[in-house]
């Protein structure tokens, strides 16, 4: 199930704050034989444009294709490659 929820507001970006190496702290546990867990992630994000991009992207008339239709493909294959980047 795909749900897009495309809102068009004015406001200034946040900056991201970004842990570094320095700042993390973690350690390496043996998960073998830990239960399935079900869990659901939610993220969110702000992208700045002109108008006459955003009607594009919107009304899907850009020449190399459905932008959002990519941002969702990118944002799954993102989430299944998970576990090899951690």
């Amino acid at each position: 199930m795909s749900t897009r929820t495309v809102t068009s507001v004015n406001t200034t970006p946040t900056p991201l704050t970004i842990s570094t190496a320095e700042q993390a702290s973690f350690r390496m546990i043996n998960v073998g034989r830990k239960r399935p867990t079900h869990r659901l992630a939610v993220a969110c994000g702000t992208i700045v444009m002109g108008k006459q991009a955003y009607q594009a992207v919107i009304k899907g008339h850009l020449a190399k294709g459905d932008a959002i239709a990519l941002a969702e493909i990118a944002g799954i294959t993102g989430a299944k490659k998970t576990p090899e980047l951690l």
